[in-house]
């Protein structure tokens, strides 16, 4: 990820997610941080934390090496709950921008029963390909009813695409449809636009779209 600076509008800041070096953090954080900080990176987001490590211990690191955090991934099934310890967690980091990872389902058995015929993880991959439109207007709910509650403690919430978000119904994909949160902003990914998106048309809408939103997020941020 990429912001601008605010005391040099043209000069980028470089900015790292840190589920990339998820297994290094876990190894020796503070030599990990020492070398993303040699490189000149001077932001992170945290995916899931990636690190056993409580938000103020992470914080603290970062703070030693003059990094920030400005995002963390954020699963649903975490955002359904009680959010205020988890706001928490978040003022401890100094995050601004709550990343939910992916759409859910209201019916968390669905999940159980996908992991019973392999992984976890396939079983993800496998629940997402079984959403409906009504899954995801429920999705759309729960996200805008979400961003509501973290706004007034200062976060805003962001959602993380893949592929399955270009799924048809009824002519239109997930995310152009109706039940889209329109107000919540998204990371969109080019490579995932690109798989799930069914004509080029639409990726090169979206793209010059994404960009758009990427531009106007790098020189709004302070």
């Amino acid at each position: 990820m990429t912001q601008r600076s605010p005391e040099a509008p043209s000069s980028p800041v470089i900015g790292l997610q840190l589920y990339s070096v998820k297994d290094e953090l876990d190894k020796d954080l503070p030599g990990t941080l020492r070398a993303l900080a040699a490189m000149g990176c001077r932001t992170v987001e945290a995916a899931n934390f990636a690190t056993n490590l409580d938000p103020v211990q992470l914080r603290t690191a970062l703070d030693a090496v003059g990094m920030e955090c400005l995002s963390a991934h954020v699963p649903l099934p975490f955002l359904l709950g009680e959010l205020a310890p988890l706001i928490a967690e978040m003022k401890a980091l100094g995050v601004r921008y709550v990343v939910c990872t992916a759409p859910w389902v209201e019916d968390n058995a669905r999940y159980m029963q996908a992991a019973e015929q392999g992984s976890m993880e396939s079983a993800f991959g496998d629940l997402m390909h079984t959403l409906t439109l009504e899954d995801w207007r429920w999705n759309a709910a729960q996200l805008n009813r979400i961003g509501g509650e973290l706004h007034p403690a200062g976060l805003q919430l962001v959602y993380h695409n893949h592929g399955f978000e270009f799924k048809t119904f009824e002519g239109k994909t997930a995310c152009t449809s109706t039940c889209w949160p329109r107000p919540i902003p998204s990371t969109w990914r080019l490579s995932w636009i690109a798989a799930g998106s069914p004509t080029p048309v639409s990726i090169l809408w979206i793209s010059l779209t994404a960009m758009a939103i990427a531009s106007r997020c790098c020189t709004s941020r302070t």
